[in-house]
């Protein structure tokens, strides 16, 4: 028979991610694959601290908007990741991921990974900021791009894949306005920081016949608190959120009500706290599990589990 979840959980990696947010690394691909690897290390130290672990409960696994983009990464696109060094680092941390069998029932959201694809649209690159989503085990595998750069991102928009009609060609083609997926029997949707103030995901879901029903509301971002005009949820649903910026550093896990029972295009939802207990509350890691020892910031959280 098919798996079926009947609780989710919130699991959030907060670190500082603005720049200068360095490994040290001298090399792009290095830099990631460092990144990847600290991830992998952080969701291992998380496991070990998971109370009352059920294979019906799916764990959501969220880290900041910008924790892979490398330092020295220009305005137009030069000096960030390539595209084969994302291939190589998400295929080598998906590998490990689905190897370990403790992360099969985890859904990995790694925050956002900045790089320049060269030659969509003749001679001119484009720069992504992109989610790889991905289930532990595999069976689920998810691009989503950012529409919408702003000045935190340091990126130029007109040059934003987000915003383009191509097909994105890595790791299996989608469209950069798909931003919904299932996992088992749970509809998950995405956005990435300033399109969740834009309320792209709210439109996106709202234009279809019937509104498209969503489970989980996931947000990763750098500076971006809850917008009642954009969650996205159903009625009794849930909004997940993880940011890495310094003056809001943290994450969200809140249950949402809607004034009228059903989606649409311009309500204002009202959002309730986890009441908890929760399983780890901003417990600060050891330096091995940082990828900035003298970064003290970095800390995760386990929030209690919840009934879908």
């Amino acid at each position: 028979m098919p798996h079926t979840y009947t609780h989710v959980q919130l699991i959030t990696y907060e670190i500082a991610t603005l720049k200068p947010f360095s490994t040290g690394a001298t090399k792009q691909l290095d830099d990631l694959m460092l990144r990847v690897e600290n991830l992998y290390k952080v969701m291992e130290y998380c496991f070990s601290q998971l109370q009352n672990d059920q294979d019906r409960t799916l764990k959501i696994f969220v880290a900041p908007e910008f924790y892979a983009r490398y330092h020295r990464g220009q305005h137009t696109g030069p000096g960030h990741y390539r595209w084969d060094d994302v291939t190589i680092a998400m295929a080598h941390f998906k590998g490990k991921c689905k190897r370990e069998t403790n992360f099969k029932h985890w859904l990995i959201v790694p925050g956002t990974v900045i790089f320049e694809e060269l030659g969509m649209r003749g001679k001119e690159n484009l720069i992504f900021s992109t989610i790889y989503v991905f289930k532990g085990d595999r069976s689920v595998e998810h691009i989503i791009n950012k529409q919408g750069f702003s000045a935190i991102d340091e990126l130029d928009d007109d040059l934003s894949g987000g915003k383009s009609n191509l097909k994105f060609n890595a790791l299996g083609a989608t469209r950069a306005e798909f931003k919904t997926l299932d996992v088992a029997n749970v509809r998950i949707g995405f956005e990435v920081c300033l399109d969740h103030e834009d309320g792209r995901l709210r439109a996106y879901i709202t234009q279809t016949t019937p509104p498209e029903i969503i489970d989980v509301h996931v947000l990763t971002a750098c500076g971006k608190r809850p917008k009642s005009w954009g969650i996205s949820a159903r009625q009794n649903g849930y909004f997940f959120r993880c940011d890495g910026h310094p003056d809001l550093l943290g994450s969200s896990d809140l249950s949402v009500t809607w004034p009228h029972d059903v989606v649409t295009a311009d309500d204002l939802v009202t959002t309730t706290p986890n009441p908890g207990p929760f399983q780890l509350q901003n417990q600060p890691l050891i330096p091995d599990l940082q990828i900035n020892p003298s970064d003290p910031t970095a800390r995760v959280n386990i929030y209690a589990i919840r009934q879908l």
